[in-house]
């Protein structure tokens, strides 16, 4: 009876422990209110409402220096997505990544301040399959919780078959 009784309190208390580690393991995301960073993104995001597209997830994000930001969705095979990430202003460097469980990196976007003369990525591609694709975007910049923006936009292609994606415009 008494091992049944220590048995249970262990089990209680992993169980809890299991519980705490979830709910106090990864802080949440402090939003940005950098104005710019702001205005960039709503203005990308209006000329893919344009053209058709529809809001699938955005949000504004503090981020750590030089450290990856990732976020897990669900993607449709056949399914038409716009998507990228604004940097702060002075960011020497912006990266996106979006990886499938298949393919692993799937594609990559680093924009060069020097180079590109931008602080923002975005591209568009048809989801080849329905899987979970995992995106990371970074940021190098001389500030230390610096400011960003993710937005991802959907677009049905109908029953329209030959749908060609744009080139990139920038």
């Amino acid at each position: 009876m008494q091992k049944t009784t220590s048995m249970k309190r262990i089990a209680l208390f992993l169980w809890y422990l299991c519980i705490t580690a979830v709910a106090y393991g990864q802080p949440e995301a402090e939003t940005c209110t950098h104005p710019q960073v702001l205005q960039q993104a709503d203005s990308i995001i209006s000329n893919y409402h344009a053209q058709g597209f529809r809001t699938y997830k955005r949000g504004a994000v503090k981020m750590e220096r030089n450290t990856e930001f990732p976020i897990l969705l669900n993607l449709e095979r056949g399914k038409w997505y716009a998507m990228g990430f604004v940097g702060q202003p002075d960011a020497q460097t912006v990266r996106f990544d979006l990886m499938n469980s298949v393919e692993y990196s799937f594609a990559r976007d680093i924009v060069r301040k020097q180079r590109d003369k931008t602080n923002e990525t975005h591209f568009e591609f048809i989801a080849p399959e329905s899987d979970r694709y995992l995106i990371y975007f970074s940021q190098k910049t001389k500030e230390k919780n610096p400011c960003g923006y993710f937005f991802i936009m959907i677009k049905d292609m109908g029953d329209q078959k030959n749908y060609k994606i744009p080139e990139k415009n920038y």
